[in-house]
């Protein structure tokens, strides 16, 4: 059986096939390059792949526009810190910058 590498969930269904060298068995879990999503993004602003949103956005079309033209630049993460109606920050864009 093959366990996902995102999801960390048991994949059994043809549509999850993954390529024998990409599957690991429950008991050799792969290893982790960060601990936490913290620790992520504190490496994201160490390389300088992230940026800080601190003015208050709104949720509905703001933040998916601000998105879509710093993605559409190859731009960095972004972390928008107060989001209009929430109290949760969001971090967007995370996996999106190329590799170096």
């Amino acid at each position: 059986m093959c366990y996902s590498t995102l999801a960390g969930r048991l994949r059994t269904s043809p549509e999850y096939a993954m390529p024998r060298s990409r599957c690991w068995t429950q008991e050799e879990n792969p290893p982790m390059a960060y601990s936490d999503l913290q620790e992520f993004m504190a490496a994201l602003e160490r390389a300088g792949e992230l940026r800080r949103v601190p003015a208050e956005v709104d949720p509905v079309l703001e933040i998916t526009e601000i998105t879509d033209r710093v993605s559409k630049q190859g731009g960095p993460a972004l972390l928008f810190e107060q989001v209009k109606g929430s109290r949760m920050p969001l971090l967007i864009n995370a996996f999106g910058s190329p590799a170096g």
